[in-house]
């Protein structure tokens, strides 16, 4: 988990969640503040700079990753390297 104050895109990791974890099951603990405003998430689109935010550091590289909630897999990304990343989170699960 990132620390407190660790920035994404304009916002602190603690603006976002307190109290996280992540299991080594994948299954996530802490509580996700709702977000408002957060137009250097996604300028273009209004839907996108409100809602509930999941920020991380990823510590290992890879060729791939896979994005999944609940299970399903959701996207991919090709690019070799990722140090940081948001994800806005949607559906009941997450609150």
């Amino acid at each position: 988990m990132p620390e407190p104050d660790q920035g994404f895109y304009g916002k602190t990791a603690v603006e976002m969640i307190t109290g996280a974890a992540v299991q080594k099951d994948g299954t996530v603990y802490g509580i996700f503040k709702k977000v408002q405003g957060y137009t250097e998430f996604n300028e273009s689109d209004p839907e996108e700079q409100q809602g509930y935010y999941f920020p991380f550091i990823l510590k290992k590289k890879g060729s791939t990753m896979t994005f999944k909630k609940n299970g399903e897999r959701r996207k991919s990304s090709g690019k070799r390297t990722m140090c940081s990343g948001l994800k806005k989170m949607t559906g009941s699960k997450y609150w």
